[in-house]
């Protein structure tokens, strides 16, 4: 989303970029020049924190979902002000810090007196390539097309388009790929430590064995053994664990 917003205020910045010469004529710096993209994405920046901050806030109270909705005792609207204000700052900070690329660009040629982003605009590399390895003039015209930026009040953020695409690309495959392995996890339970069929429990107190322990021939199980759940601290972090009786389920007095 960032690349996203970038795009859009260096298209804008670029399009603006015609007029800095003529600003920069009558003695504005290149200083106060960079501050005119970077002040409207102060702005942006500013609105878009406080329409995430009130979207939090309003959310609020459609979470916790799922199991855990359940267990909230008090489900409302709430507000962690630290954090909320915390997050609204960062994301301010960062569309803004999307900005400054743009606005650097297009006031680096007011050094030498050239036309910010104009005609010293350098040839794609590989447009080049397939120009030279006699690709058709379609395919070499379509690539220009598509990776010159241009110049004056035409020019696009052409390079920032291919990254916000190759970026959103990334992520989805990203997350693609995470969800399949976490899926694959979760379905073979071998692959976590759970290799029995099924599970006897009583919740908070023990199920005595001897109460179950003789209907399981008769419903097919085979073998079985005896534990309990508890937490095991490790590296100064507790986990959930499951303790199995590795002795004869025989000797075990609760399953």
């Amino acid at each position: 989303m960032l690349l996203v917003v970038g795009q859009g205020l260096a298209r804008q910045t670029s399009a603006e970029a015609a007029d800095y010469p003529t600003l920069n004529a009558i003695d504005m710096t290149r200083w106060q020049l960079m501050a005119i993209p970077l002040l409207r994405a102060a702005a942006v920046a500013g609105v878009g924190a406080l329409l995430a901050v009130d979207a939090a806030v309003l959310a609020s109270r459609l979470t916790p979902i799922g199991y855990a909705r359940i267990a909230e005792p008090h489900p409302r609207f709430a507000a962690n002000v630290a954090w909320l204000v915390i997050g609204g700052v960062a994301l301010a900070f960062a569309v803004v810090l999307v900005a400054v690329p743009s606005a650097w660009l297009a006031t680096r040629g007011l050094r030498t007196g050239a036309q910010p982003g104009g005609a010293q605009t350098r040839p794609s590399w590989a447009v080049g390539r397939l120009a030279r390895a006699g690709a058709p003039a379609p395919v070499v015209i379509g690539t220009q097309l598509a990776l010159d930026s241009g110049r004056g009040r035409t020019a696009v953020p052409a390079r920032t388009a291919i990254a916000s695409v190759a970026a959103s690309i990334i992520v989805v495959a990203l997350v693609l790929s995470f969800s399949a392995g976490l899926n694959r996890l979760v379905d073979q339970d071998h692959r976590w430590g759970q290799n029995w069929d099924a599970v006897v429990d009583n919740d908070f107190y023990p199920l005595p064995l001897a109460a179950v322990a003789g209907a399981f021939p008769g419903a097919g199980v085979r073998d079985y053994a005896a534990g309990n759940f508890g937490e095991v601290v490790r590296g100064g972090r507790t986990v959930l664990a499951t303790g199995i009786d590795g002795r004869d389920p025989s000797d075990a007095q609760s399953l």
